[in-house]
C-alpha cells in the first residue's frame, strides 16, 4: 500500500496533535500533583488561576527556567517555591526601601488611631490610657526623628528597626514597647525637668497670647480705618450730589 506525501504529512501532523495534547495532559497531572486543590478556601481559589500561569511559564525552555531547575535539584525546593519566594522577597524589599515610610505611617498611626476610637467609645479607662501612652511615646519618636533622620534613612534596615518598634510599641503584652519607653525614658526626663518645661511652655502660651492680642488689635485698627474711610467717601459722594442739584 503506497500513501502519497499529503496523507504523510496528514498523518504526521494528527501524530502531532495527539502528542501535544498528551505532553498537557501530563504537565496538568504534575502541576496538580503537586499543588492538590484547596477545600474551602477562597483566597486559594482566586490565587489558583495565576499560580497556573506561572507555572506554564516556568515549563519553558529558556535561561532562567534553567537556572531554577538547577537551584530545584540543589536545594530540593520547587522551582515554583523558589519563584514566589524570591517574588515575595523583592516585595518586602521594595515596600521598605521604597514604600517604608507609606507602610510605617499605615501601621504606626492608622491602626493605632482606630484603636483609639474604639478605646474612646468603650467603657473604663485602662484601654484609653494605654493608647494615650502610646501616643505620647509616637510624638517623642516623631520629634527625635525630626533632627536624626537625616543620618538614619541611610542605614539599610532603618524603615525595618522603625517598623519593629512602633509595632512593640502597639503590642498587647505585658512588655509593651510604649510602657517600657515611657517609664525609662520620657517619665522620668519629663519628672527631672518638669518646673523648666512648665516656665518655658508659660514663656511660649504668654507669648502666643500676646502675638494674637496684637494681630487682633491690628485687625481691628485696618477694619475700623477701612470702616472710616467707607464713610467719608460715602458722606463726599452725598455732598458732591447734593451741590450738584442745587446749582
Amino acid at each position: 500500500m503506497v500513501f502519497d506525501e499529503q496523507e504523510i504529512h496528514w498523518g504526521r501532523r494528527q501524530i502531532n496533535r495527539a502528542s501535544l495534547k498528551q505532553s498537557d495532559r501530563n504537565k496538568r497531572q504534575r502541576r496538580e500533583h503537586r499543588n492538590p486543590p484547596t477545600k474551602n478556601n477562597p483566597v486559594m481559589d482566586k490565587l489558583r488561576p495565576w499560580i497556573e500561569k506561572l507555572e506554564k511559564e516556568l515549563e519553558k525552555d529558556n535561561q532562567v527556567t534553567k537556572l531554577l531547575d538547577q537551584a530545584e535539584k540543589q536545594t530540593g525546593v520547587k522551582k515554583l517555591h523558589l519563584t514566589l519566594g524570591a517574588l515575595s522577597l523583592f516585595a518586602l524589599i521594595f515596600t521598605l526601601c521604597f514604600g517604608g515610610d507609606l507602610l510605617i505611617n499605615l501601621i504606626g498611626f492608622g491602626y493605632p488611631a482606630y484603636k483609639s476610637v474604639m478605646a474612646i467609645e468603650s467603657e473604663g479607662g485602662e484601654d484609653d490610657t494605654q493608647w494615650l501612652i502610646y501616643w505620647v511615646v509616637y510624638s517623642y519618636i516623631t520629634f527625635m526623628e525630626y533632627f536624626i533622620d537625616i543620618i538614619l534613612w541611610w542605614f539599610p534596615l532603618y524603615y525595618t528597626c522603625k517598623l519593629m518598634l512602633l509595632v512593640w510599641c502597639m503590642a498587647p503584652t505585658t512588655f509593651n514597647g510604649s510602657l517600657f519607653i515611657y517609664k525609662n525614658v520620657i517619665r522620668p526626663f519629663v519628672m527631672k525637668h518638669q518646673d523648666k518645661i512648665s516656665s518655658f511652655a508659660d514663656e511660649v502660651g504668654a507669648a502666643a497670647s500676646e502675638a494674637a492680642s496684637e494681630v487682633s488689635s491690628a485687625v481691628k485698627d485696618k477694619a475700623n480705618e477701612e470702616l472710616n474711610n467707607q464713610i467719608r467717601q460715602r458722606v463726599n459722594e452725598s455732598v458732591e450730589k447734593a451741590l450738584d442739584g442745587a446749582e
